[in-house]
């Protein structure tokens, strides 16, 4: 029974996957492949219904579960996947490259090794500068970390170290059984992520639906504004105010939404991708040598040409914020102006009503 293990990396297409994976389960059925589900188990449940094993997974890396349950766990899930004549399954869950529990990550992964004869690890990275923006704006900026400071913070511990996965990921898994993919589209077949994964699973794209991206980033300026006010995040994983303002916004969504870098991500790209330089150079001697380093990991990439092109983006950062701002306020006024006519109707309708009755009378 063969395992595809895609274990992240966090903010590097996972959520893009795993959509494409809810999507998808009967087409993959029909292809003989089961798709890991939040219970560690394989079916063809109601779309809405299914969701990723990281939960699950999660009790194990923070100790609230014994190894042996997980082993358990994964032999039924082979002998069910074989009772269904599955050829393989599929795991996706981004905690499987957490560095923040990284001994307890490898107990785990060499359960997988004990279950299951042959595993294929797909594993996707991006450029640091855009990783640690994206990973800021996701984790660090509730945190009430600014970004140079979450910047700091991640070159201080060495995050995210791809090299030390990769070269786990090879002594565990062996270096023939793992695939390395870089989230850029010089190098997605296509030059899009999807189309990027199905053929390292073995599959043909074409027969399968595709799904937009999954968990796009808010405005990057706007949530600089967020930050100052973190207060309101429960904890770093919070996304109920991602949620309202999607909800809410009427006509700016488009900048809500937009993937437009501000003008603080250009101050610090170059130091970033030096920081990370020599990482890279091994990653990709190793996996994408046919490819310029520069175009992939170049630290000139992001680099601002002037300081009056840098106060102009600025400028116009804060006129899309107040854009936005603006579209929120707007919406709530008419819908408070909408409240009040139904409260008028309302009173009046319950006026005539009762004249309506003293009338009667008469």
């Amino acid at each position: 029974m063969r395992l595809i293990l895609h274990p992240g990396h966090g903010k590097c297409g996972s959520s893009t996957i795993q959509r494409f994976l809810k999507r998808n389960l009967k087409r993959l059925h029909e292809h003989r492949i089961g798709v890991v589900n939040q219970n560690l188990e394989i079916g063809i449940p109601r779309r809405y219904e299914w969701d990723t094993p990281a939960l699950f997974l999660k009790e194990f890396i923070i100790g609230n579960q014994k190894p042996n349950l997980l082993k358990e766990k994964l032999c039924w899930l082979k002998k069910n996947a074989r009772k269904k004549n599955y050829e393989a399954v599929i795991l996706s869950a981004e905690n499987l490259s957490n560095e923040r529990c990284y001994n307890a990550q490898f107990r785990i992964h060499e359960a997988f090794q004990n279950v299951f004869e042959e595993i294929l690890i797909i594993y996707y990275i991006r450029r640091q500068d855009e990783f640690l923006l994206s990973a800021w704006q996701q984790w660090g900026m509730k945190k009430g970390l600014t970004f140079p400071e979450y910047v700091e913070k991640s070159m201080r511990t060495n995050q995210p170290n791809y090299l030390q996965w990769i070269q786990e990921f090879e002594k565990i898994y062996g270096k023939e059984m793992l695939k390395v993919g870089l989230v850029n589209h010089e190098t997605l077949f296509k030059g899009d992520l999807l189309s990027d994964f199905t053929p390292k699973v073995g599959l043909d794209d074409g027969q399968f639906e595709k799904v937009s991206n999954a968990n796009v980033s808010l405005h990057l300026t706007y949530s600089e504004v967020l930050r100052r006010i973190s207060g309101h995040f429960k904890d770093h994983l919070d996304n109920q105010i991602k949620n309202l303002l999607n909800r809410k916004s009427t006509y700016a969504k488009h900048i809500l939404f937009s993937n437009r870098k501000p003008s603080v991500f250009f101050k610090y790209s170059k130091q970033i991708m030096e920081y990370y330089y020599e990482i890279n150079r091994r990653i990709h001697a190793e996996f994408f040598n046919q490819y310029d380093f520069e175009k992939l990991f170049g630290k000139e990439k992001y680099c601002s040409n002037s300081r009056e092109q840098d106060s102009s983006d600025e400028i116009d950062e804060i006129k899309e914020i107040i854009a936005i701002q603006n579209d929120l306020i707007f919406g709530l006024i008419a819908k408070q102006e909408k409240m009040e006519k139904h409260v008028r109707d309302l009173s009046q309708e319950k006026l005539m009503i009762k004249l309506r009755n003293i009338l009667g009378k008469y």
